[in-house]
């Protein structure tokens, strides 16, 4: 049996209409097939999905429209989910692979989200493993965190870049070896497959190189403060 949801778009801003897409006041939607001829499934690759999907990205990344997004770079709040304070840091490592064959060299270009957290003050880190550092996106909040706190938290943050900014780098640095070791196993294997048959032209054992280009983006930063307990 169909489930569905009819969204009643009159009262949504232009541009939310806009990046859904939607040429109709209403839309009848559901999110698992199959749907119907009055249905639109929103599958992740639906152009109304991503679409949404790219707005709420980009009013967080412009300094013009963050004041009244709906997603935010920066953030503290207080949960029960942390003990000590805890700083999250979402980052984007861009890494270079240099690959060469018959052709000559060849280069191209990947990047890697990363999540990294630490424990106390921005200044003397204490960082938390990749498990630990992902299972802050389950936390939720307890109370409320004034603005002028808040910008004071993530100052302190910004303020001590100089003592975090190093393991940030080795991170990406890191990154790129596993993606270099990687793609030489795809090389490796690919020459195993093709045993004594001829290559073509351009397919050779040429070298992997990648490397992480500094300094590493960072997209977000967001502060978990312990419960209030009262």
């Amino acid at each position: 049996e169909e489930t569905a949801t009819v969204f009643d778009l009159r009262e949504v801003p232009a541009p939310v209409r806009d990046a859904l897409v939607a040429e109709r006041d209403a839309v009848k939607a559901c999110f698992e097939p199959p749907g119907s001829d009055t249905t639109v499934v929103w599958s992740r690759t639906h152009p109304s999905v991503s679409g949404l999907a790219g707005h709420v990205l980009d009013t967080a990344l412009d300094s013009v429209l963050a004041q009244d997004a709906v997603a935010a770079r920066c953030g503290v709040m207080r949960t029960g989910h942390v003990a000590r304070r805890t700083t999250l840091l979402l980052c984007r490592s861009r890494m270079t692979i240099a690959t060469s064959n018959r052709r000559g060299p060849h280069h191209m270009l990947a990047e890697e989200a990363m999540l990294l957290a630490f424990e106390g003050a921005p200044r003397s880190p204490r960082w938390l493993s990749s498990p630990e550092a992902e299972d802050l996106l389950s936390a939720t909040p307890s109370a409320n965190v004034w603005p002028g706190i808040a910008r004071d938290f993530i100052g302190e943050v910004l303020s001590a870049r100089d003592h975090w900014r190093g393991h940030v780098h080795s991170e990406a640095d890191l990154r790129a070896e596993a993606l270099a070791d990687t793609h030489s196993r795809v090389r490796s294997a690919d020459r195993r497959r093709a045993g004594a048959v001829a290559r073509g032209p351009g397919r050779g054992s040429g070298r992997v190189r990648v490397s992480a280009q500094h300094p590493t983006d960072i997209l977000g930063i967001y502060v978990f403060l312990p419960a209030v307990i009262s």
